[in-house]
């Protein structure tokens, strides 16, 4: 874990979702102020699609995602 000062504040970077569970659950019992930033593997993932037609059905491009790679899909159109 890496712990560094800026200011006032203590900076904590834990090596996974785990520890930031734990640091977050002791900080809750200890009744100790803090901010959490959400870490990387817990944050949505986004994906920009190129090179398809504007027409192109979003149920379409919804049932591949499901299909292949992903659980939860949430899809717009950027026109």
């Amino acid at each position: 874990m890496l712990i560094t000062l800026s200011g006032e504040m203590l900076n904590m970077f834990p090596v996974d979702a785990q520890h930031h569970r734990a640091i977050i659950q002791y900080l809750r019992e200890k009744n100790i102020e803090f901010i959490v930033i959400t870490p990387k593997s817990e944050r949505p993932l986004k994906v920009v699609l190129k090179d398809r037609h504007h027409n192109t059905p979003i149920e379409e491009i919804n049932q591949v995602l499901v299909l292949k790679w992903f659980e939860d899909v949430k899809i717009t159109n950027m026109d």
